[in-house]
């Protein structure tokens, strides 16, 4: 009776030194970059990630349709710009305001900038 449990004790100290080696070994792997990018803010919301630096694409106008100052080529597209988080005061009044050079004879307007052609 004495040969098993001193069988069984000797299996667990063995079997316990075989794991504190395994944890002790430590592998370092070197070679990658993890960045880590994020902003604190105090905002009423936020814009969804999948409405972040859009390109609106306006297709082509003739020159020919916009002959006078102030004319509108009557050119429609449609686009979303998806807030979220925000409070509940916010989400019933939110707004756009579009920043850019604005047009020095249309106050109001953006600027056009020249293309080819």
């Amino acid at each position: 009776m004495k040969k098993p449990v001193l069988a069984l004790m000797v299996s667990a100290i063995a079997f316990g030194g075989m794991l504190s080696t395994a944890q002790a070994d430590t592998t370092t792997v070197t070679g990658g970059t993890v960045n880590f990018v994020g902003q604190v803010v105090d905002a009423a919301c936020s814009v969804s990630a999948d409405s972040v630096d859009q390109t609106v694409t306006l297709g082509q106008v003739r020159a020919s349709k916009l002959t006078e100052a102030g004319m509108v080529a009557n050119q429609k597209e449609d686009f979303t710009i998806k807030l979220e988080d925000c409070d509940t005061q916010t989400s019933q009044n939110a707004a756009v305001i579009f920043n850019g050079q604005q047009d020095a004879n249309q106050p109001g307007s953006l600027a056009n900038t020249a293309g080819a052609g």
